[in-house]
């Protein structure tokens, strides 16, 4: 079974510690809460009440999500030339220290 990396695998220490931060903050709702009008689709709206569902909460996590993943598409956009060069790198000279693996 392979592997899967986190999306913020390949974010910086900062970017990291920014993340950890807003989302505590969420949690934690010392930001305070701001009132958003969303359109839903009925259907969706009438299950997530027969479900009992808290749609303001299941929207902020969907919400969280897309800006982590929009995010990480960014830095890769922004990053792209030296990702690929290392990339490159790699295939040329193998993996930095592979010689010391002992795996």
């Amino acid at each position: 079974m392979g592997t899967s990396r986190s999306p913020l695998s390949s974010c910086s220490l900062d970017e990291l510690a920014l993340y950890s931060f807003i989302i505590l903050l969420l949690r934690e709702g010392s930001m305070g809460r701001v009132k958003v009008n969303l359109t839903l689709d009925a259907d969706v709206a009438q299950t997530a009440r027969s479900l009992g569902l808290n749609m303001s909460r299941l929207a902020e996590a969907a919400i969280v999500e897309a800006a982590k993943i929009e995010r990480n598409r960014l830095w890769r956009a922004e990053n792209h030339s030296a990702l690929s060069a290392y990339a490159e790198e790699v295939a040329k000279e193998g993996l930095p220290l592979a010689g010391y693996r002992s795996f």
